[in-house]
């Protein structure tokens, strides 16, 4: 008698036992993304997760497409990185000179309305030509780690996969190629996973040549068990709940049954790196695992692209909103400020007057004295902390119409962007940014979709 679930395995999420069987004896199959992992991370966690591989060696195969679109592309990856990191340098001291110009004669004009002295004047001058050494030192150090890669010509990345994969990798199609495009044509035409949501592409096919490779490749060796690694986080590889993917698409681990008569296990590189730690006991650090969950999260997020415009008009919205307060506060902060110029200068008056009516000696009352120079002084306190406040309201102010210009641009070329234009745009940010998911990452992403719409 069949079990009840018998017929529907391919809907069940792999369990413990079944992910711990794919890890110990499974074929493992690493897709291109997982390769190009190594180059994007920093020089430690490529380092663990090239040695995480290579602990499985012996059951890690790659499909000829995996290999194709790696040497195709490696050579854009490594130059993309290093460009990234230059182009942010760049336009961080482009912004940089434009924002402290900008800032500079609101400073002046505050040094003709207020009167201070020249160690407050540098303290504001010192601060303003300083504000983006920090960014430029982070920026910096990352791309240091990001440094491994060598020259392109020289790549000791390249030399570990290649002697890693040596005797690892599958043939291409031969006279069937046209057959299996047709196929691919197929799927994307009806939705059926993989590669539906490719179909935009110049080369819509890859992700089905990698499927079908893979297929054969697990029925060639009588694979039990499938372990398929994948970066590509869009819903024609997963099954996803909320947004979130849970499991391999059912049709996929159906196919792998029907085809090759195997159990699928698909996940990411930081599930990846997770399990190799608890099943192989590899050495995977937590900031690895971060970076890897981070950089499948950033891809996930920015692919989907109706939320990624949602987003836009929220942060928006949001930024609107601390934009009028700033301002609030900036014209309470301007009241205070003349407030207290005028408290000082009467409580000024009055000290001098009586100092002179007493110099003269029509006046004699020394307490009085005392205490309007008292009155004078917390007057004159008073002033430099509305003159204070002033100039932060002012600072905060500026910098909140910087960011809402760049969000505004940011959230015009969105609407006007196809779908298949953002998702390529994100894929350029992800090397121009680091993993920050704030305004600085918004406005590198603009660019990116600036520079795909002159494309």
């Amino acid at each position: 008698m069949v079990a009840f679930n018998e017929q529907f395995r391919h809907f069940l999420v792999p369990s413990k036992d079944d992910i711990q069987q794919a890890f110990s004896s499974g074929l493992v199959v690493l897709d291109t993304n997982v390769l190009f992992s190594a180059y994007r991370y920093t020089s430690e966690a490529s380092e663990q997760l090239l040695t995480v591989i290579e602990k499985m060696r012996d059951r890690v195969w790659i499909p000829h497409q995996v290999g194709l679109e790696f040497y195709r592309n490696r050579v854009n990856v490594v130059s993309d990185l290093r460009n990234g990191y230059s182009s942010l340098l760049a336009h961080v001291n482009q912004t940089s000179a434009k924002v402290t110009k900008e800032l500079q004669e609101r400073v002046n004009e505050l040094f003709k309305r207020v009167s201070l002295s020249e160690e407050e004047r540098s303290l504001l001058t010192s601060s303003l030509n300083s504000a983006f050494d920090p960014l430029l030192e982070a920026i910096e150090t990352l791309r240091k780690k990001h440094a491994q890669a060598g020259s392109l010509d020289d790549d000791p990345i390249l030399r570990r996969i290649e002697t890693m994969l040596e005797g690892r990798i599958g043939a291409p199609f031969g006279a069937d190629t046209e057959a299996h495009m047709a196929e691919a044509a197929r799927r994307i035409e009806n939705s059926v996973p993989p590669g539906f949501r490719d179909a935009e592409k110049v080369e819509p096919y890859g992700d089905y040549f990698v499927w079908a490779q893979t297929l054969s490749r697990a029925k060639e060796i009588n694979a039990r068990d499938l372990l398929f690694i994948t970066g590509d986080e869009k819903e024609d590889w997963y099954r996803q709940v909320n947004r979130k993917n849970v499991s391999a698409r059912p049709e996929l681990s159906a196919e792998a049954r029907e085809v090759a008569g195997c159990s699928l296990v698909m996940m990411n590189v930081g599930d990846f790196l997770k399990n190799a730690r608890r099943y192989l006991d590899a050495t995977v650090s937590e900031e690895t695992i971060r970076q890897a969950e981070i950089h499948a999260t950033e891809i996930g997020t920015m692919f989907h692209y109706p939320s990624q415009i949602q987003r836009l008009d929220e942060a928006e919205a949001d930024l609107g909103h601390r934009l009028a307060n700033a301002r609030a506060r900036f014209f309470e902060a301007r009241n205070r400020v003349a407030v207290t110029n005028r408290k000082y200068a009467d409580a000024r008056e009055r000290e001098v007057g009586l100092k002179e009516l007493m110099s003269s000696g029509e006046a004699h009352d020394a307490d009085m004295l005392r205490h309007l120079a008292h009155e004078a002084e917390h007057a004159l306190d008073a002033r430099e902390i509305a003159h204070a406040q002033f100039r932060e309201s002012q600072v905060e102010v500026n910098s909140l119409e910087l960011q809402l210009d760049q969000l505004r641009m940011l959230a015009t070329l969105a609407r006007s962007a196809s779908e298949a234009t953002w998702r390529d745009a994100a894929a350029q940010a992800l090397f121009l940014n680091g993993h920050d998911d704030s305004l600085t990452h918004l406005e590198v992403l603009r660019q990116a979709l600036a520079n795909v719409h002159r494309t």
